[in-house]
């Protein structure tokens, strides 16, 4: 945010719509995601994604322009990053287990949270050394170079493409004598109760994880911290979400969803009135940790 406002004299509201546009497109592209995965499965999917981002964080390191930045970054890097998320990973999970799904989930989803703790210190020190450009155009390219190779090599649609059944325990639901459940349509899904209240949570967790996400380096650099700072903070908060992935899905095993996510809400609240009271730095360092722990639980 703050090195387009100094080179380009853009406000933050500007600069802050790509992203805004960015999540519009992600979520909408995430359908033809999932249409590419249960025809082709994750090796194309993910191989064809992460080319696609890369191509969008390099062209918008090559941004002049408020339009080539919605262009860029709000709509190409948009499309890319969308065959590559947690609901991607979720759904092609859910093929190989029906049990301990998640567990096995939040194990998956420690990758982010490794990913966020040492990128984000990474890229404020690269945007110092080299750069906004510069940075921008080699993270598009580390993205690449790592997810295409473990896709091709390692990923497949089903267990069955190797011989295996899905993991499944005894005490698997699955095994126990359960009525039939009703054949939904997609339309009669997606109206269906469970499904709105799913959406209307996860609408709220996205705004709250993604507020934090853009605005928390520009807040702490306002109070007084250092960019290197800052991010450190934020990586610091990655690291403590990894604790968060594993121990709420653990929960939900134990007692259903519905308490773990309540109590992931509340803590986010007390996140976020912390910083309404206080923008010292001991503030923002609890703030953070307090937000990384249930940052990519949900």
């Amino acid at each position: 945010v703050k090195p387009l406002t100094v080179e380009f004299g853009w406000d933050r509201g500007t600069i802050a719509f790509a992203y805004t546009l960015n999540m519009l497109v992600f979520g909408f592209a995430q359908m033809m995601a999932g249409k590419i995965l249960d025809r082709f499965g994750p090796r194309l999917l993910f191989s064809l994604s992460a080319l696609v981002a890369s191509a969008g964080l390099f062209l918008t390191s090559r941004t002049t322009s408020i339009p080539e930045l919605y262009l860029y970054y709000g709509v190409v890097t948009a499309v890319g990053v969308s065959g590559i998320t947690i609901g991607v990973v979720s759904a092609t999970i859910s093929r190989w287990f029906k049990s301990l799904r998640g567990v096995i989930g939040g194990i998956a989803v420690t990758g982010t949270s490794f990913g966020h703790s040492t990128v984000v210190p990474a890229l404020a020190y690269c945007l110092e050394r080299f750069g906004w450009r510069a940075s921008c155009a080699g993270l598009g390219l580390l993205g690449s170079v790592i997810v295409v190779p473990v896709a091709l090599a390692v990923m497949k649609k089903e267990p069955a493409d190797i011989g295996l059944l899905p993991y499944e325990t005894a005490k698997s639901p699955s095994n126990r004598q359960t009525p039939p459940t009703p054949d939904f349509s997609p339309r009669k899904a997606f109206f269906s109760r469970s499904f709105l209240f799913v959406a209307i949570a996860y609408g709220c967790c996205g705004f709250g994880d993604f507020f934090f996400v853009t605005q928390f380096i520009p807040f702490a650099t306002d109070a007084g911290l250092t960019t290197q700072s800052a991010s450190n903070i934020q990586g610091l908060a990655g690291l403590f979400s990894l604790a968060g992935v594993l121990i709420f899905p653990a929960l939900t095993e134990k007692f259903g969803h519905g308490g773990p996510l309540s109590l992931m809400f509340v803590l986010r609240g007390v996140c976020y009135g912390i910083l309404v009271f206080s923008s010292k730095e001991p503030a923002i360092f609890s703030a953070a940790l307090l937000m990384g722990f249930t940052l990519m639980a949900t």
